[in-house]
């Protein structure tokens, strides 16, 4: 099954909007909160204090303060398709387009923080960020992984989410 998100701006300064042009009314519901599970990581206290204490590399030039400026006022408009493959690979960019490509079967096993942290980190790809693609040690230290690293230090204390406040 294949879902396309078309993702662009929707809170003043913030990167991501969610909207899901050919999912179903519960999966579109899902997408909008994760859009803003996502934006509301990236504008919090904690990520700018996590992001002001982590070794950063591959920041284009950009320093520290300025790669967080950048991806958190940066509109990032992404196409998502959503694929199912039993792998190790939880999404990835196409190269040189706005086209990011989200596995089914890590979405579908993870939380709204696991999954507003994958969006924000293809996310950045789509702004420039890239990280090596063997799991080297310094991988870690990159953009896209920082964002992650950032997202699991923060999420459930920034905003808890429970599957049941997803109920209409």
């Amino acid at each position: 099954m294949i879902f396309l998100l078309f993702i662009q701006s929707a809170i003043a300064g913030t990167p991501l909007t969610i909207q899901c042009m050919n999912c179903k009314d519960d999966k579109s519901f899902l997408v909008k909160h994760v859009e803003d599970v996502a934006n509301e990581i990236m504008k919090s206290k904690c990520f700018a204090t996590f992001w002001g204490t982590r070794t950063v590399i591959e920041t284009n030039g950009r320093s520290r303060d300025g790669v967080l400026k950048h991806i958190t006022s940066t509109p990032n408009e992404i196409e998502v398709t959503y694929y199912f493959e039993k792998s190790d690979v939880v999404g990835y960019t196409e190269d040189g387009t706005n086209h990011v490509f989200a596995n089914e079967y890590w979405h579908d096993r993870f939380d709204d923080c696991q999954r507003a942290s994958n969006f924000a980190h293809e996310a950045s790809h789509v702004i420039g960020y890239w990280h090596d693609f063997e799991r080297t040690g310094r991988r870690q230290f990159s953009v896209p992984y920082t964002i992650n690293a950032g997202f699991t230090a923060c999420c459930h204390s920034v905003s808890p989410i429970k599957m049941e406040n997803l109920e209409q």
